[in-house]
This record gives structure tokens, C-alpha cells and sequence, in this order.
């Protein structure tokens, strides 16, 4: 009975969460509300070409932010690690490594992204790419300092966490100016 009781509770809490996720904005999608599907009728006969091509400037900044997203948990990674008891430079040099490598992508991803915005765009975000350029010159140099502490023969963990952690307040402000850069976009 007990047994019962505790399968039907499990099934009407689950199905409860599911409803609720699914009024939220269909379980994690970005925009919420209602999610419409089919096609539209619109009186426009270039409407179907700007959505495809306003569509895939959105992927591209989406995949962009993604990036970022992932390096800045790279660096809270080496951040935290270095405050670890057990320090060993050959794994924090693994970590630094790793964190260069997302670094680099991401840098592939915005050069990718910012020769695909037509000049309309380019000039309507000038201010914003400006701002973009800007904190990417702090976070390649933050990044120069992690690296440069890893060449030591014994890195010091305290420089190191004091980098990592500068690192990934540049990349914060990078995210949230590539961020607005997709909502503006996506307008």
C-alpha cells in the first residue's frame, strides 16, 4: 500500500513539474510563452528569407555566447582548483591548457561571427564591438598572465587563483556584451 501511495505521489509531482516547465516556455527554451508552430501567412514575400537569415545570425551569437559560457567555467575551474589542498602544477597546467584551447574557439566563433554581420549591422553595433574588442584585450591579457605564471618551474597558486579569477571577470563582461549583441540581432 505504502509502495502505492509513494508511485502515485512520484507520477503526479513529476507530471506537476512537467506542466509547469511547459507553461514556463516549453522546458529551458530562451523567449518563454507560447511556441508557435506550422507556417504563417505573411503579405511579405521576403519574410521567410529575413526569419531564415535572422535565424542563423542568431545560432552563430548563440553558439558564440556558448563558448564563452564554457571557458568561463574553465577558469572558475582553474580558479577553484588552485585553492584545492592538493596542488600539482602539471594538472594545473593541464587546466591552463584547456582553458587556452576554449579560449581560442571562442575567439574562432566571435572572428566568425563578426565577419558575417552585414555592414548595417556592423555599424548599428560599432559602439558594442568597440566594447567587445576591448574586454577581449584585458581577457588575452589575463590569459597571458595565467600562462606565464604555468611556464614557472613552480607556479604560485595564489597568482595563479588571483588570474584566473581576473580572467573570468573579463570574460563576464565579454558574455554580457555578446549577449546584448544577440538580443539586438534578434530584434
Amino acid at each position: 500500500m505504502k509502495r502505492t501511495v509513494f508511485f502515485l505521489l512520484v507520477v503526479v509531482l513529476t507530471g506537476s513539474l512537467i506542466v509547469f516547465a511547459q507553461m514556463r516556455g516549453g522546458g529551458g527554451q530562451r523567449g518563454g510563452g507560447p511556441q508557435m508552430s506550422g507556417p504563417q501567412h505573411h503579405p511579405d514575400p521576403h519574410h521567410g528569407q529575413m526569419q531564415q537569415q535572422q535565424e542563423r545570425q542568431q545560432s552563430r551569437t548563440h553558439e558564440c555566447e556558448h563558448s564563452c559560457v564554457k571557458a568561463r567555467e574553465e577558469a572558475r575551474h582553474l580558479e577553484r582548483y588552485c585553492e584545492a589542498s592538493r596542488f600539482d602544477p602539471a594538472t594545473a597546467r593541464q587546466l591552463g591548457r584547456q582553458l587556452g584551447e576554449r579560449l581560442q574557439a571562442m575567439e574562432e566563433h566571435h572572428s566568425a561571427l563578426r565577419e558575417r554581420l552585414s555592414a548595417a549591422e556592423r555599424e548599428r553595433e560599432q559602439k558594442r564591438l568597440e566594447a567587445m574588442e576591448a574586454s577581449q584585450q584585458r581577457w588575452r591579457g589575463a590569459l597571458a598572465e595565467v600562462e606565464r605564471e604555468l611556464e614557472k618551474e613552480t607556479p604560485s597558486r595564489e597568482a595563479l587563483r588571483r588570474h584566473a579569477r581576473s580572467l573570468n571577470k573579463e570574460l563576464k563582461k565579454f558574455q554580457k556584451e555578446m549577449h546584448a549583441l544577440e538580443d539586438s540581432l534578434g530584434d
